[in-house]
């Protein structure tokens, strides 16, 4: 019965039954089992929707994971959930560096293992990672990290290419149809990497998943839809694809995913057309302020964390009980010392760098 559960879970993840699957990991750990065999089963099959659910215990389980297979002779069933989810934690928190290093990792520990799958996901992760880095690296004005954002990318990528040639060649049904999706995502990441338009990229990948039902991922890359509309002025656009990712992120209790779907309506200022959004923000703000590399005062913090919510002068004025011009000066104080274009740029950067949150 353990064993079972765990299996069914890892299906009910993929195809967006989430209640379900987190009622059988329940019932899986409550069950009597055969020890740390079935526990690295099953943390292995509750690793990627313990973090794309926002669980808190998430990076607990991965670490116990860890220590379960660590040493132990590379299995790709186990391998491959661990850095899948690992490497997305690390995003999730705003580390594309780690990421990177996670998902290289992971290449290198299940390049000898005839079935791909789980290096085909892997993949997708990286392209993620090596897109956010470049976008930290934008956001920097730091020529030098876009340089290894980009490096780091494009070796991923030509072992991507290998990796899907030997899936597709093999694969026939559904399994093809989603390796196909996986790598229409990858290429629509490399339009970040490369900061090209993407727009079209993004609705090929969108049309692929909604070929094989996973929800998540359909979230997942209207969420990116959105980004490349707004980059190329498509505010209707924009708000189609972030209304329907907010109700898919909201419905399955994607919590991660709906913070940074709501993070760009707040900024971008648009209204969505769904219910259910804003359930899952509060909890999730950081209780740590990162690094600033920019020299921004603690009220110039304030006055940017209202700034990624969308906020008018008026509204900071009235907030941080100040006057609307003096609101007015901190804006601009902080455009001028983040080199953004404006506040939409500049909330954007405070986002990208974790700097949405006041010291």
């Amino acid at each position: 019965g353990c064993f079972l559960r765990q299996g069914a879970l890892f299906v009910h993840f993929d195809l967006g039954r989430w209640d379900v699957a987190g009622r059988l990991a329940n019932e899986a750990e409550s069950l009597t089992h055969g020890g740390s065999h079935m526990d690295r089963y099953g943390i292995s099959r509750w690793a990627e929707l313990s973090v794309a659910s926002g669980a808190p215990e998430a990076a607990a389980r991965l670490d116990r994971l860890w220590e379960l297979i660590g040493d132990a002779p590379i299995e790709g069933q186990f391998s491959g959930p661990y850095h899948i989810a690992r490497a997305e934690l690390a995003l999730w928190a705003g580390r594309p560096a780690e990421a990177l290093d996670i998902v290289d990792a992971g290449v290198a520990a299940l390049a000898a293992i005839p079935w791909s799958w789980y290096l085909v996901r892997l993949h997708r992760v990286g392209a993620r990672a090596a897109a956010d880095l470049a976008d930290v690296a934008r956001a920097l004005r730091d020529p030098q990290l876009g340089q290894d954002a980009s490096r780091r990318g494009n070796v991923l990528r030509a072992d991507r290419e290998r990796v899907f040639n030997a899936s597709l060649q093999r694969q026939i049904g559904p399994a093809r149809k989603a390796t196909i999706a996986e790598l229409a995502t990858s290429v629509a990441e490399d339009t970040r990497l490369e900061a090209t338009s993407g727009v079209s990229a993004w609705r090929e990948a969108l049309s692929a998943w909604r070929g094989v039902e996973r929800p998540y991922l359909v979230g997942y890359v209207r969420w990116r839809e959105a980004e490349a509309c707004l980059a190329t002025g498509d505010r209707s656009g924009a708000a189609e694809a972030l209304s329907e990712a907010a109700a898919i992120a909201g419905g399955l209790g994607a919590k991660p995913l709906l913070k940074a779907i709501e993070s760009l309506t707040a900024r971008a200022r648009i209204r969505l057309v769904t219910a259910g959004v804003g359930q899952a923000s509060e909890a999730e703000a950081s209780t740590t302020s990162p690094a600033d590399p920019f020299g921004l005062t603690p009220r110039e913090r304030e006055v940017l964390a209202l700034l990624t919510k969308g906020w008018t002068n008026r509204q900071i004025a009235g907030n941080l009980f100040i006057s609307e011009n003096t609101a007015g000066v901190h804006v601009s104080h902080i455009i001028g010392k983040l080199d953004a274009r404006g506040r939409t740029d500049a909330a954007a950067i405070a986002v990208r760098l974790g700097l949405d949150q006041t010291p």
